[in-house]
């Protein structure tokens, strides 16, 4: 998204709400946490009122400092269930099946949180849903990815409710460190992960498949058909940083250069450059995300030599990759393939395939 459509109305009033009732329950004040923020009082009566992004990042920021509970995203997340997320949380929950709620949960997600763009990855045993900013969050990164990813999973439990999948087999994986304030949480949380060079939600491929008790065909279609009028009528129909990434996943090619990728989005380079640097972006961070998710991937299959990875990410020797991921990760890639071995645990064969060979499944969802 662009940097000016910071100060758009975007995201629902309800998430605002929610912010002031758990940061004045905690002692901050009211005044102190809206001061200059300019949100009319009417609006807290709307259900389809809107607060612009900038607006919500500062409610944040200053519902974490002036509360003292650095954990705040994760409680928003922990209490931000189906009816939270007003239509969107009903077409949700109207999908025929757990997938089908995943896909629309990815085609959808700006009319939440613009700032966010989420992909859905299948390799066979697993899928995940990766989630990456769609501008730089700053400080509030790690509160924002709590906040959405721990909310779809308290989504994802009403949905199955009364499916015999109630206790679903979730992980929580990160690109940040962990906090000091997780061990306060761990037994509320689905199992956790951290600097694990991405951030996603992990589950088994079989719960795709799972229908939901909630399913209603007319439900589903009325809600798609206003959130497709939504998303027009805030001018969200393009994710312009969700096309370049989607051109630098690696699917077995090479990455792109500047040329290359700006001939296939029909434009020139120079172009390409200024509309990343409208989003706070640059064509350099963008590949150095791609080829860091990718060596991640990779280095989960034991039989891989990061000799191998190296090359398979572009790397013209181990030595020169090696140096570009400890920046990345302030690690060598032997060291963090050490450091994956817990997670790996969690498979259900003792084992992990790479998601090398992972496919996008965002094209499937419903236009």
């Amino acid at each position: 998204m662009k940097t000016q459509d910071l100060n758009k109305p975007a995201v629902p009033i309800g998430y605002a709400a929610l912010m002031l009732e758990l940061a004045t329950a905690r002692g901050a004040s009211r005044e102190r946490l809206l001061d200059d923020l300019a949100i009319n009082d009417a609006d807290w009566l709307r259900s389809d009122a809107r607060i612009s992004l900038l607006q919500t990042n500062r409610l944040l920021y200053r519902a974490i400092k002036l509360s003292g509970e650095p954990a705040l995203g994760c409680e928003l997340g922990l209490r931000a269930g189906l009816t939270m997320h007003g239509v969107f949380g009903y077409g949700l929950g109207s999908q025929p099946n757990f997938g089908a709620a995943m896909k629309f949960a990815c085609r959808y997600l700006p009319l939440l949180l613009p700032n966010l763009c989420m992909t859905l990855v299948d390799d066979g045993r697993h899928c995940a849903l990766d989630v990456a900013e769609t501008t730089p969050l700053g400080d509030l990164r790690h509160s924002m990815y709590e906040l959405f990813l721990l909310g779809i999973v308290s989504a994802a439990k009403q949905m199955l409710a009364g499916t015999g999948q109630e206790d679903p087999e979730f992980e929580l994986w990160f690109d940040t460190p962990e906090p000091e304030y997780h061990a306060r949480y761990r037994d509320r949380l689905p199992p956790s992960f951290f600097s694990m060079g991405v951030t996603r939600l992990r589950f088994p491929a079989s719960l795709m498949a799972q229908g939901l008790a909630t399913a209603n065909a007319i439900t589903a279609e009325l809600a798609q058909q206003q959130c497709e009028r939504e998303v027009q009528q805030l001018g969200l129909t393009e994710d312009f940083l969700a096309r370049v990434r989607a051109e630098l996943q690696r699917n077995g090619r090479s990455y792109p250069d500047v040329e290359t990728l700006s001939a296939r989005l029909f434009m020139s380079g120079r172009t390409l450059k200024r509309k990343l640097r409208e989003r706070g972006m640059s064509f350099q961070q963008l590949l150095d995300y791609a080829r860091r998710h990718d060596s991640i991937c990779l280095l989960r299959d034991p039989h891989l030599s990061v000799e191998s990875i190296a090359e398979q990410v572009a790397y013209s020797d181990a030595a020169n990759f090696t140096r570009a991921f400890r920046k990345w990760m302030g690690q060598t890639p032997s060291a963090f393939r050490a450091r994956l071995q817990p997670a790996l645990l969690h498979d259900e064969s003792g084992g992990s395939r790479a998601l090398s060979g992972a496919r996008r499944l965002g094209d499937a969802v419903p236009r």
